[in-house]
């Protein structure tokens, strides 16, 4: 989660998804990724909220932005904490957090990916 750094929780660490409940939320427009988009909504369901939605932007760097300015809190994967700006925090989220499938596949008599690079990608 990456929220402004003066938010009342952004000192707590692992954050439950439920204490975001009030807060104003910024995500990206769910036609860019309907299936991640929905997992999400899907997460803040089950945690008893609907999130409170004032902004879809993209590319990610702009919903950091936003946050950075005060308008609200992102979802931010641990694998894209480095997008994190002056005056926002990245907090990680207490099970059960969504989590993003990540599938690693190697087309035959190619070499595979180094396992440090698939580490960054996953966070």
């Amino acid at each position: 989660m990456l929220l402004p750094d003066d938010h009342p929780l952004a000192a707590i660490e692992p954050l439950a998804l439920s204490a975001l409940a009030e807060a104003d939320w910024i995500l990206f427009p769910r036609d860019l990724n309907p299936h991640f988009h929905d997992l999400l909504i899907a997460a803040c369901d089950r945690a008893g909220f609907s999130p409170r939605v004032v902004a879809e932007v993209s590319p990610r760097q702009n919903a950091v932005a936003r946050v950075a300015a005060g308008e609200g809190v992102t979802f931010l994967s641990a694998g894209l904490a480095h997008l994190a700006m002056p005056g926002t925090v990245h907090r990680a989220l207490a099970p059960p957090a969504p989590e993003i499938p990540f599938y690693r596949v190697t087309a035959a008599g190619r070499r595979a990916v180094p396992e440090a690079i698939l580490d960054a990608l996953a966070g």
